[in-house]
């Protein structure tokens, strides 16, 4: 089985309308997944993930 890790992005760790963390694998970063246009309210957003 393979595990994966996400780790925060620090630029944008106060922006609350948008959140992203790079997907690691054993120590090394494949990719990229993002939260975005994130509404607090109506509990929706958008996903993207971009992968090596």
């Amino acid at each position: 089985m393979m595990r994966y890790w996400l780790k925060v992005l620090s630029k944008n760790i106060h922006n609350i309308s948008k959140q992203q963390f790079i997907l690691d694998k054993q120590g090394v970063s494949i990719g990229l997944v993002e939260l975005v246009e994130i509404n607090h309210i109506y509990h929706r957003t958008e996903f993207s993930m971009f992968t090596q």
